[in-house]
């Protein structure tokens, strides 16, 4: 009887023992497969993460269409922007002319003879006295006051253009109070986008993506920023 009772002691102790042992497997599996799909989440959710990340940058460099070898500035090259109110805005509302290596030439109200009896010779004085730069690049948007002068910019850049590195900036799109159309701002930018220099299209991206300008000419702050985005964008541009 004794050994009997010690014989079945010892069944259920196995028992027991073999229950602990599955019951430890099973959970050591759950844990691992906790672990495992945790994994394939995160793994998916830096997929899902990498892919919108391309996507936003393949926006924004459709946000410029370059019609030469596409800039990419040194430390040691600068650039000067060249514009009318808008860059005017642009810079007040960015702060680009407080970037080393960054100067802004721009006046209100401002066209094609300003830019060869004035902003050309201030450029050229900022080239002068800031010699510790081997490059310069003149960004120029200029037109939406003087659209009716288009053979004359066209002229002046060809001239321009073989001597400086010019980089020529859309003129931006108008807001429904403008006296001038977006059918006309197109019809010029066709043509300063076809002579062959490097060409940055905001206003192509302006139109898709939609811009503010309560007066029907000047943006409001939300689009100057995202104006400035896509020019350092089109320049290979960091502000370091």
């Amino acid at each position: 009887m004794k050994k009997r009772r010690n014989r079945k002691n010892a069944y259920q102790k196995l028992i027991v023992l073999t229950l602990m042992v599955s019951l430890s497997v099973l959970g050591i599996v759950f844990v691992c497969y906790g672990i495992y799909n945790d994994y394939e989440k995160s793994k998916k959710a830096k997929s899902i993460e990498a892919e919108e990340l391309e996507e936003e940058e393949e926006d924004d460099e459709a946000g410029y269409a370059l019609s030469d070898d596409e800039v990419s500035l040194a430390w040691d090259e600068a650039v000067i922007y060249i514009g009318d109110s808008r860059f005017v805005g642009m810079n007040d509302v960015c702060g680009i002319s407080s970037v080393p290596g960054r100067f802004v030439v721009a006046e209100v109200g401002q066209g094609h003879k300003w830019l060869t009896q004035v902003a050309l010779s201030q450029a050229e004085y900022i080239e002068s006295t800031n010699p510790g730069y081997r490059k310069f690049y003149y960004v120029i948007c200029l037109g939406v006051n003087d659209l009716v002068n288009i053979d004359e910019y066209v002229e002046t850049y060809k001239q321009l253009g073989s001597t400086k590195d010019l980089i020529l900036v859309s003129v931006g799109p108008v807001g429904p109070s403008s006296v001038l159309t977006n059918d006309q701002v197109a019809e010029f930018n066709s043509t300063i986008s076809s002579l062959g220099f490097p060409y940055i299209d905001y206003n192509s991206v302006l139109m898709s993506e939609g811009f503010s300008a309560p007066d029907g000419l000047h943006y409001d702050d939300d689009t100057y920023r995202r104006i400035y985005d896509l020019i350092k964008v089109g320049l290979g541009d960091k502000d370091e």
